[in-house]
């Protein structure tokens, strides 16, 4: 029975990714498989949609199905249901509208079936565990909701299948509610978490969205009930508060959370020193120009390598304020111990703070600079 349960979850797979990529199909739906124990198989739907009807929808995937063949056949089929539901000769999928969301409501369908020769009766399996929002399932009065099968008594006959749903608006909680991180050039990027729980569908998925290229988010979707690690991945930024907003989304369902980030970094702390004796010193003159032409206004930038590893290259780049690297002093660099000043004259660079990293081997420097570009 696991290999047709994983079967049908491939299957039901298949339907919700059609209805997230539409976005319109909307709901519940829990997958059957029916066999006769002799090679034989059949996967049905059941369920509610937004927008389904109770006749036969083949936006949602229900067609009618052609006559049931002779008793000798084996043949499943969901078919109607007196005063619930119309499908003619029957369907594979049963989806009925959504009947309440502020309140459980019940939905009755029928599953016809013949086992064919050689069988003296069907099974009937489900992927478990039933999704969030069915909170309740019978199969001919029996309460199968912890179960994941049944067979049934006879070779031929009809099962009544009772759903009961609570399909309240999915929404998403999260704890803590707002993000607050304090960086330093002189420390790692820092890291926290956040809670991420879907309440009205335990089970629902999700998304989440940034728009600052100095924050990472993992995961950055799930399903469920999920702690999310935020992290700041770098150093560089000029001191100062950043905010950003990391946006919880559910890839069908309207619903919608925003966290607010906080992040204080603080850059520049007096003399920046390594313990190896290795030291970067503040440019002068700090701001500075950079022209749009062949000459700019040039900075000078001390540094001082102190003791190290021959094997260790030594590195200065200078970044932007989204940490993106604009130029790479390294070539500059003396490989050997003791100060030295470099001479720095950039070239089309837009106004603003920038950052310059001194890198030997483990060892990471950095201070600030303002550029103010002349035309």
């Amino acid at each position: 029975m696991k290999a047709l349960q994983l079967s049908s979850t491939i299957i039901l797979m298949l339907i919700i990714g059609t209805a997230v990529t539409a976005q319109e199909q909307r709901g519940v739906t829990v997958a059957f498989t029916v066999s006769n124990g002799q090679g034989m198989s059949q996967h049905l739907f059941l369920g509610i949609m937004e927008g389904a009807t109770r006749g036969i929808d083949p936006s949602f995937m229900e067609s009618e199905l052609p006559p049931t063949p002779p008793n000798e056949i084996f043949d499943t089929r969901v078919i109607s249901t007196p005063a619930k539901s119309d499908l003619g000769l029957g369907s594979l999928s049963d989806f009925r509208p959504v009947a309440s969301t502020s309140d459980p409501f019940t939905e009755v369908y029928t599953i016809a079936y013949q086992a064919g020769v050689g069988a003296s009766s069907v099974v009937i399996g489900w992927a478990t565990p039933l999704p969030a929002r069915v909170t309740k399932m019978l199969i001919d009065g029996q309460d199968v909701t912890p179960m994941d099968e049944v067979t049934t008594s006879f070779a031929q006959g009809q099962a009544t299948v009772e759903i009961t749903y609570n399909y309240k608006p999915l929404r998403f909680e999260a704890n803590p509610v707002e993000l607050f991180l304090d960086a330093s050039n002189r420390q790692p990027p820092p890291s926290t978490t956040v809670e991420i729980t879907p309440v009205g569908d335990s089970q629902a998925g999700w998304s989440i969205q940034k728009d600052a290229n100095w924050l990472d988010v993992l995961p950055q979707s799930g399903t469920g009930k999920q702690t999310v690690t935020v992290r700041v991945n770098t150093s560089l930024l000029p001191a100062g508060t950043y905010n950003t907003t990391l946006e919880v989304r559910s890839p069908v369902y309207p619903a919608r959370l925003d966290i607010p980030v906080t992040l204080r970094m603080t850059v520049g702390i007096s003399e920046v020193s390594a313990p190896n004796g290795m030291n970067l010193k503040q440019n002068y003159p700090n701001p500075f120009g950079s022209a749009t032409g062949s000459a700019s206004t040039a900075t000078w930038i001390e540094l001082e390598l102190g003791q190290r590893d021959i094997s260790e290259q030594v590195s200065l780049k200078v970044f932007d304020i989204f940490g993106r690297e604009v130029a790479d002093l390294s070539p500059l660099i003396k490989q050997v111990p003791g100060g030295q000043i470099l001479r720095y004259a950039p070239q089309n660079l837009v106004s603003g703070i920038y950052t310059y990293r001194l890198r030997q081997g483990r060892y990471i420097l950095a201070r600030s600079m303002v550029i103010l570009s002349r035309p």
